[in-house]
């Protein structure tokens, strides 16, 4: 198809509009033969590398990439995403699969391969720094068993002794961890923040899951909108009980054991 000024104009305008106002990659915003358009024209000089960014919306990077494919086989030309290698397998399979005969396996389709890192990460859907971790252990006689990723050090973790006494006030107080960080404070003078407390409760299995509260519902003792009228009254019992607590006091004071009644 041969190009020209009349009719690749009005088609430029519509991928305009298209790419105005949108993100994400090329495939999800055109299609094939809208990539392939301004391709052409670059490929005959109708317009600029930069033009042909701007109307796609693409890097300099990007716009090599797409060229080459274009220029190899225009026909085949294609933006859909293709997958170099299979769909990954699902989170219950791969739970199940032994980790050492996962880590074997890789050490094999590694060497089937000629020691080709990106081919045998492509085949397995891993990592390329998986593939030289796990040879890289092999090679060293490391074993294929994981290793703990635990720090070696911990400078600010609190003390064994200072541990010890927690547990043990702990044991004996049976407090959560605000009221035993205050009672650390007061009979100890030790100075220790509630969540360090709790960590160090924690370390120990001492911890106590909160129970959980139960929303509040409103109790409706009375249907309101269905009482006739003067049906149901409402007393204020107030005034009754300072009678009777006016009452007891005389009593009281009469008997000797209280205040004399005024």
């Amino acid at each position: 198809m041969s190009l020209s000024v009349e009719n690749w104009t009005p088609i430029l305008r519509s991928l305009n509009m298209l790419q105005e106002g949108t993100m994400g990659q090329v495939h999800k915003r055109f299609s094939d033969e809208q990539v392939a358009f301004p391709l052409q024209a670059y490929s005959q000089g109708l317009m600029t590398r930069v033009e042909v960014q701007e109307v796609l919306g693409i890097g300099k990077t990007r716009f090599f990439s797409l060229w080459r494919e274009y220029h190899c086989n225009p026909e085949a030309f294609t933006v859909r995403y293709r997958r170099p290698s299979s769909m990954r397998i699902s989170p219950e399979a791969e739970a199940a699969i032994d980790e050492s005969s996962a880590r074997r396996m890789l050490l094999e389709v590694y060497h089937d391969l000629g020691g080709n890192v990106s081919q045998t990460a492509r085949e397995l859907c891993c990592s390329r720094n998986t593939v030289r971790k796990w040879v890289r252990r092999h090679r060293d006689s490391l074993g294929l068993q994981g290793r703990s990723r635990r720090p070696q050090n911990c400078p600010r973790q609190t003390a064994a002794d200072v541990e010890s006494l927690v547990v043990r006030e702990r044991k004996k107080t049976n407090f959560g961890r605000v009221r035993l960080a205050h009672h650390l404070q007061w009979q100890h003078g030790l100075a220790l923040s509630s969540h360090t407390v709790r960590n160090i409760l924690r370390r120990h299995d001492l911890s106590q899951p909160q129970k959980k509260r139960g929303k509040f519902r409103a109790i409706r003792t009375h249907d309101w909108q269905s009482l006739y009228p003067l049906q149901h009254f409402q007393i204020e019992l107030k005034h009754i009980l300072d009678l009777n607590a006016e009452l007891v006091r005389r009593l009281l004071g009469e008997l000797g054991l209280g205040p004399p009644a005024g």
